[in-house]
């Protein structure tokens, strides 16, 4: 019986170890189905909480997006902005299913995409204000702060949400916390033997072995993602076009670019602490150094201070000094300071850019305001006047102030007959960028003045005509000069006919005057050579050696007074004739003035050079007796034993011929060169080179007849070299 009793026992032993067995794996896999329910759902918390610290982090990557942006104004630093637009979309989404279970949650997410949706509107606004109506307008809107404002309001709406995950985060723990303790309490109570108690060690052992490893692989996953997310920012921290720096609680540098380095000059400092800050050399714009506690960096870590482009000079390697704005803020973590992050970037060629633009300002001002004319600036997109220089007081008798009232008041003044036909071609004309017109203002004493607008356009870089600037001029005086010479040209061609009949009276006077030179003058002087001639031919053997000299001074005085009245002729006859330009070819007037000074060039064994010659427009005659003077004089003005040498040549500019004519000479001297060209200028006595000294007077006033110039290059004992401008065919 007792080993029926034992087996009973046993059995029932093995049955209620059994049932303890089959009733603790029954309450511990209800336990164990709880408690996987609870992990479920402290995982799904944490999701949600990592889901709105990320929302948070879009945000602000497209707050940093938008900034830099405004900052530099390029636009690839709206990749992050333009990134997070989506991004920040789904996350919302994201949440309103991982709470989907939470009534209250879903109405604070119905609330957060509002204020989100607010933000990203505020910065779209913020960024078109940039593009539109430039860097400052959008500066003065974000100092409005209502970018803060809403940012903030996020903070606070997610920092809500957060609380109330980290509050059912708390009961699930609790939770799981006690279903894991009734669990181990079944389990002792049904298994209270020591092969139980040494199985749910083990199980405990093996549980809490599990548990360890797998928080060692979560470990490991999260260092691995947070060394790539280092490595992403620092990546992202080196393409940044501004200097950039991240520091820890204590000052410690974490993070630092080469863009800063750029901008200071040398490395960062390898700061441990705050005190560190003194090893950078930053000037306030008065040239007082920081102390450590000034930097931005420390003051957003020590006071949580935000600090904007605050603006500090820096020294550099090579003595000059760079402006630089820096801007830091602090990074926050349970509203606690964990970091700062400091930006700067180098404004040295902007303050330079804005000096010029001051001065430039300033000499505009300068100059607008002490010119006669009115100068005014329009802007054709309004229809308002931007500027008028003061001279508008002057001139409209009207003062400047009056055209703030009513910017058109300057239209006001034009006379009734000019209105119209103003109002049409300034309509037609200003917004093209073009007016030219002339009215007449009445000014507000009644007098009448005439004036002359012009307007031209002002373009920026994409061509277009944003504004029009012009200069308004009082012609009053000039309209009544043309008034007055219209009325003398209504007399001209009666003044004309009038000095017409004076110069025909004259040129008959002048051809009497020639004609008397040329018949009384020349008359005595033949009979004088007549006579001489006669004395030396039938008394020439009675006269002594002295009376030959005296009857040879007579005849050459005779034919020097006879070549005298022949040029003087000549010159006069060069005022008076008519002369009329027809083509020319030089070389065929050069060849026949040779053939003419056959003689005196086979006298004086003269070598003569000519180059090809092209063709003028000329008074063939006129052209003649020019180049005969000027090869006769190369001929004749060398030294005695000098072989004379003579080289004619041209060479064509534009509209005209030049033609030389050079010599190997005894030269002029440069205080002569001018003086040669009057008439009876000789700079030698006849008895050295004979001559009337009108030949080159004769060939200026030929020259300046046919439309051209005359000159001469020339040294003592080197030569000179004439020329004549005429006018190329």
């Amino acid at each position: 019986m007792k080993l029926p009793l034992i087996r009973r026992q046993i059995n029932l032993g093995l049955g209620l170890t059994l049932l303890l067995v089959i009733f603790n794996a029954a309450l511990s896999y209800r336990n164990t189905l709880k408690v996987a329910q609870n992990e479920r759902s402290v995982a799904k918390t944490h999701e949600v909480i990592t889901t709105l610290e990320k929302t948070l982090s879009t945000l602000k990557d497209a707050e940093t997006g938008q900034r830099g942006y405004l900052l530099v104004g390029d636009d690839r630093y709206l990749e992050p902005y333009k990134n997070a637009i989506n991004t920040v979309n789904q996350q919302i989404a994201g949440l309103q299913q991982l709470t989907s279970d939470n009534p209250q949650q879903q109405q604070r997410i119905v609330d957060l995409k509002k204020s989100v949706d607010t933000k990203l509107i505020e910065l779209e606004d913020t960024i078109n204000i940039k593009r539109t109506q430039g860097q400052q307008s959008a500066l003065q809107l974000v100092r409005t702060d209502r970018g803060k404002l809403i940012m903030d309001k996020i903070r606070r709406q997610i920092a809500d949400m957060q609380l109330e995950e980290n509050k059912l985060l708390q009961l699930r723990d609790a939770e799981s916390k006690a279903s894991i303790d009734s669990t181990l309490l079944s389990s002792f109570i049904a298994n209270s033997v020591n092969i139980l108690g040494i199985g749910i060690i083990y199980y405990l052992f093996r549980r809490d072995k599990i548990f360890r490893h797998q928080e060692q692989n979560k470990q490991n996953q999260l260092f691995s993602e947070l060394q790539a997310e280092r490595n992403r920012l620092e990546t992202m921290m080196q393409q940044l076009p501004v200097g950039a720096a991240i520091a820890d609680n204590e000052g410690k540098l974490i993070l630092g670019n080469k863009q800063a380095e750029k901008i200071l000059g040398h490395a960062l400092v390898a700061t441990e602490s705050i005190d560190d800050y003194s090893g950078y050399q930053a000037l306030h714009p008065d040239g007082r150094p920081y102390e450590a506690h000034e930097y931005p960096m420390v003051r957003a870590l020590t006071t949580g201070e935000c600090v904007v482009d605050e603006e500090f000079r820096y020294p550099q390697p090579d003595g000059s000094e760079k402006v630089v704005y820096i801007s830091s803020t602090p990074v926050r973590e349970s509203n606690k300071i964990i970091a700062a992050v400091a930006t700067f970037y180098d404004v040295t060629q902007l303050k330079t850019t804005e000096a010029e633009l001051r001065s430039s300002d300033e000499k505009f001002r300068q100059l607008a305001e002490n010119i006669h004319e009115v100068f005014w600036i329009f802007d054709p997109r309004n229809g308002q006047l931007i500027y008028v220089s003061p001279a508008y007081e002057r001139i409209w008798g009207r003062t400047i102030d009056s055209l703030q009232n009513n910017p058109m008041g300057w239209s006001e003044a034009i006379h009734p007959d000019d209105k119209q036909r103003h109002a049409e071609l300034h309509r037609e004309n200003i917004h093209r960028g073009t007016l030219n017109v002339e009215y007449r203002i009445i000014r507000p004493d009644g007098e009448v003045r005439w004036i002359q607008d012009r307007g031209f356009p002002v373009r920026n870089q994409e061509g277009e005509i944003y504004r029009v600037a012009g200069v308004a001029e009082d012609v009053t005086e000039r309209k009544y000069k043309e008034a007055e010479i219209q009325l003398l040209n209504e007399t001209l061609e009666q003044r004309v006919q009038e000095r017409t009949l004076q110069l025909q009276e004259v040129n008959a006077e002048m051809e009497a005057f020639a004609y008397s030179i040329s018949h009384d003058l020349r008359a005595p002087l033949r009979t004088m050579q007549g006579f001489a001639q006669a004395l030396q031919e039938d008394y020439g053997d009675q006269l002594d050696e002295i009376a030959q000299e005296y009857i040879q001074y007579i005849t050459e005085g005779a034919v020097q007074m006879d070549a005298l009245i022949a040029d003087l002729l000549s010159y006069s006859r060069l005022t008076r004739v008519q002369i009329e330009l027809q083509q020319v070819d030089l070389n065929s007037v050069v060849t026949e003035a040779l053939k003419q000074l056959g003689a005196s060039i086979k006298e004086k064994h003269a070598l003569i050079t000519i180059d090809t010659l092209p063709l003028v427009m000329a008074h063939r005659p006129t052209l003649m007796q020019v180049i005969t003077n000027l090869i006769s004089n190369a001929i004749k003005f060398v030294e005695p034993a000098t072989q004379p040498k003579v080289h004619i040549y041209a060479h064509e500019q534009q509209n005209s011929v030049y033609l030389w004519v050079e010599d190997n000479g005894i030269g002029i001297a440069p205080e002569h060169q001018e003086r040669i060209f009057r008439v009876f200028e000789r700079l030698h006595g006849a008895e050295s080179y004979p001559g009337t000294g009108i030949g080159l007077a004769i060939v200026r006033k030929a020259v300046e007849r046919m439309g051209g110039k005359v000159g001469v290059e020339s040294q003592v004992n080197s030569g000179s070299r004439f020329w004549i401008e005429l006018i190329k065919r």
